[in-house]
């Protein structure tokens, strides 16, 4: 949307903490910037101006999370800036639970209310189901949550008219068999990361055995200079 000159990237939705949200926004802003701008205008010495970019996500999962979180595109950098040179701002603001329907910005939206009320049906059929429960046993809880709500009144219309596009929007686009897959690689890729610091440590204490400098052991092993402080502390205690 273009509001008063702002591009508004408007996430209305997450039942999960993400923390690549700034990566992700970066993404649709690029996008976005090249849908907008005509392809010779990059080029001119007149500076073109673009519309000012805003970014939010409202989360409204079950896991605990603070009431309103700045997350940062520098914060995924491998090398620290002090002051980046390349920077995106994302504010993340907790709708969950009854004291986010509270919150003016769900009070003053009555669409945005009633769609808390649909996704808090959903997690409580949800918490209904076994832990290995089939995609169909998922597929039917969410169906009986969409029936619940157009029974009370919630977003009755929409649900009404667009249930088949809900269910594919929690089951198609981002599949069952693809979150279990990402969750694996994840997991995965944080063993990997733990076995090299195993080995770092390991090669890191041989070397301060054999009285090896701290820049030396810092430069092959990649752990910092406080990680090697504290493993030399550890063995001079001994």
């Amino acid at each position: 949307m273009v509001i008063n000159g702002k591009i508004i990237v408007f996430v209305e939705h997450q039942s999960t903490i993400n923390n690549n949200m700034p990566l992700r926004f970066l993404e649709y802003f690029v996008h976005i910037l090249y849908g907008i701008i005509p392809v010779r205008a990059r080029y001119w010495k007149k500076l073109y101006k673009i519309p000012t970019p805003e970014f939010y996500v409202l989360y409204n999962g079950s896991a605990p999370f603070p009431r309103e979180v700045e997350l940062k595109l520098s914060d995924a950098f491998i090398i620290e800036q002090e002051n980046p040179l390349c920077e995106l701002k994302v504010k993340v603001v907790n709708i969950g639970g009854e004291t986010g329907l509270k919150l003016p910005i769900v009070q003053k939206c009555d669409i945005l209310k009633e769609y808390c009320e649909f996704i808090e049906t959903v997690f409580r059929k949800e918490a209904l189901l076994k832990s290995n429960c089939t995609k169909e046993e998922a597929c039917g809880a969410l169906e009986e949550a969409i029936k619940e709500c157009i029974g009370k009144g919630i977003l009755k219309d929409y649900l009404t008219r667009k249930s088949t596009e809900v269910i594919n929007m929690f089951f198609g686009e981002y599949s069952y068999e693809e979150d279990v897959a990402a969750q694996r690689e994840e997991a995965m890729a944080e063993g990997i990361e733990k076995g090299i610091e195993k080995g770092a440590k390991k090669t890191a204490l041989n070397m301060l055995n054999k009285e090896y400098p701290v820049k030396d052991i810092v430069e092959l092993t990649g752990l910092t200079e406080e990680k090697i402080l504290e493993l030399k502390n550890k063995i001079e205690k001994k």
